[in-house]
């Protein structure tokens, strides 16, 4: 989506990395290859998102709170929707 993005996250990741490694006390260092894929389906992978969490949402329809309960029953709909979350 972005020109570059990936060389550029790539450049940053091994910024931190050597910088991390420097500062480590630990006197075996060990060599971690860094690559980022651009990926050519990247384009796609909101629809895939969205289409995994549509499946998802059909098994615990019960999890999803819906804006009319939000609404109705604000933050405390967490309580009633999700009990063994919040104890």
């Amino acid at each position: 989506m972005f020109p570059g993005y990936a060389s550029r996250i790539e450049t940053e990741m091994r910024k931190l990395y050597i910088e991390g490694q420097l500062m480590s006390e630990k006197k075996k260092r060990i060599r971690i290859p860094i690559n980022i894929i651009d990926s050519p389906k990247r384009k796609y992978l909101s629809f895939i998102g969205a289409s995994i969490i549509s499946n998802v949402r059909k098994e615990f329809d019960n999890y999803w709170i819906s804006k009319k309960d939000w609404e109705e029953y604000g933050a405390n709909i967490f309580l009633k929707k999700c009990p063994n979350i919040f104890p």
